[in-house]
């Protein structure tokens, strides 16, 4: 989003009334009934939750953010997947073995990318590996998933070496473009 604007703008069209009251902001999720005007354009929060940070590692503990019907799901740089609910309450927590750098929701469910090269599904507070993206001879340590999104009937995943895949609604891949950066 260009500006808190057109961000705000956009959770005032979305066809979720419950998705209105969440966003990301300064390392914090904010909570805020956005169908009050805010007063003189000044945004307050009704509740504001701090991301664990054991290892004070970073400035920064939320890394990604997606919110459902019940839940604010917040991935966190060291694999830490915190769901609070729509009232700013800790639920509980998964842990994975890397960064989390995307959370989506499509059809009702929630997907993660991790850094481990594998998506994971989540259903009743436990995690499925549904794709991995790691070749099969790469053997390094981390495999950073930079971007993993939805799209109509498909997802599109793209890693560090610029290798972009479709994959189809059951993670089946449809192509896959490989970049000379590749391991």
């Amino acid at each position: 989003y260009s500006d808190l604007t057109s961000l705000l703008q956009s959770f005032k069209t979305s066809n979720h009334d419950d998705l209105k009251n969440l966003w990301l902001i300064e390392n914090k999720i904010n909570g805020r009934c956005l169908t009050t005007p805010p007063i003189e354009n000044n945004l307050s929060s009704l509740w504001a939750y701090t991301p664990e940070n054991p290892k004070g590692s970073y400035k920064i503990p939320a890394f990604a953010l997606e919110i459902d019907q019940e839940y604010c799901y917040v991935g966190d740089r060291d694999g830490l997947l915190s769901i609070i609910n729509h009232q700013g309450q800790f639920c509980y927590s998964l842990q994975f073995p890397h960064k989390i750098p995307s959370l989506i929701k499509h059809q009702e469910k929630i997907y993660l990318a991790c850094n481990d090269g594998k998506i994971y599904q989540l259903t009743d507070k436990i995690s499925q590996v549904i794709y991995n993206a790691r070749p099969e001879n790469n053997y390094v340590y981390e495999y950073h998933l930079l971007g993993f999104c939805n799209l109509p009937n498909n997802f599109a995943l793209i890693d560090i070496y610029g290798n972009l895949t479709l994959l189809n609604q059951n993670f089946e891949e449809l192509w896959k473009i490989i970049t000379n950066l590749s391991h």
